[in-house]
């Protein structure tokens, strides 16, 4: 969370000079990141025996509210604005990457409360 605090006040980012290529990689960049961070509050909250729906619906509404609130803190950053676009950019790669977990697990068999 400190480096994408970090990332979105920056003015400037490094970027290529291919407009596709660009794109691509700050969009990727932003469902990886934001993938990732689901997956983290995913696991945080079952180590506090949050479990089944109320594992997954956890982890994807904090990481919904902090993808809103680094779009809000973007707003502050001069050459920046937030969109709606990228946060929903953002709840895409959580989304995905929840939805995948739960598939995985429910195929290799392993429930929600083993294997920490």
């Amino acid at each position: 969370m400190g480096v994408l605090f970090y990332l979105s006040s920056r003015q400037h980012l490094p970027q290529p000079p291919d407009p596709l290529l660009n794109t691509i990689i700050r969009e990727g960049g932003h469902m990886v990141a934001f993938a990732l961070l689901a997956l983290f509050y995913r696991r945080g909250l079952r180590h506090e025996n949050v479990l089944g729906t109320a594992l997954i619906c956890g982890a994807w509404l904090l990481t919904a509210l902090y993808a809103a609130s680094d779009e809000f803190h973007q707003g502050f950053t001069p050459g920046r604005e937030p969109t709606v676009m990228d946060w929903c950019i953002d709840m895409t790669g959580a989304t995905l990457a929840l939805a995948l977990q739960t598939l995985w697990q429910r195929k290799s068999g392993r429930a929600e409360s083993a294997a920490q």
